[in-house]
């Protein structure tokens, strides 16, 4: 994950129909759009976003992120802020 860039401003995202309460909280944490024309990202809250049952949203992922060999946080979603300190330590060689 990059600690360089925060936000890769992909204008690629991965659409999901979210049927199911389950299915809303594996997306916890993720940004999303509920529309193409909306500027700005939200960050999905299961407990709060019921509301996104039904409809299709537009997702945030580290597979469509711009970075390339890398990823931004954005793009990884909340989850970012819990490993950041992972994307700190340096890769250990085997």
């Amino acid at each position: 994950m990059s600690t360089i860039v925060s936000d890769c401003d992909t204008k690629h995202f991965i659409t999901y129909e979210v049927k199911t309460k389950k299915h809303l909280q594996k997306l916890n944490g993720k940004y999303y759009k509920e529309h193409e024309d909306d500027i700005d990202f939200k960050m999905l809250k299961s407990k709060d976003d019921t509301h996104l049952i039904g409809k299709k949203i537009l997702v945030r992922s580290a597979v469509t992120c711009a970075l390339g060999d890398c990823v931004c946080p954005k793009c990884v979603g909340y989850t970012a802020i819990t490993n950041f300190d992972i994307a700190d330590k340096p890769k250990l060689s085997a």
